[in-house]
């Protein structure tokens, strides 16, 4: 959903993810209710700088399990780790685990 993809803004935008989020309710891109939440979701998974933990899995680790260079792969690294931020995949094994349900 979209605030998902404003967590995954913080890859780029770093601490500036507070006054984004700011910004897209000021213009209505965003309900108001919905910030202070995405905010706290943002917090519990953000280091005290402000930044995302990396990512449990790579391309390399996808490719050891034969999947090749692709859309699909992007889509498989996307989603494990939109799952690892939910919570949903605490460790590189898990992950691991997760993608290969998925093949």
């Amino acid at each position: 959903g979209r605030d998902e993809s404003l967590l995954l803004l913080n890859e780029d935008s770093g601490p500036l993810l507070t006054e984004l989020c700011f910004v897209f309710a000021s213009f209505k891109l965003f309900p108001k209710d919905n910030v202070s939440a995405l905010l706290d979701r943002f917090l519990k998974v953000s280091d005290l700088s402000g930044h995302l933990p990396k990512a449990y899995l790579s391309g390399e680790d996808l490719i050891n399990l034969g999947v090749s260079p692709s859309a699909q792969m992007g889509d498989l690294l996307k989603q494990s780790y939109m799952a690892q931020i939910k919570g949903e995949i605490t460790s590189k094994d898990q992950a691991l685990s997760w993608v290969k349900g998925r093949l």
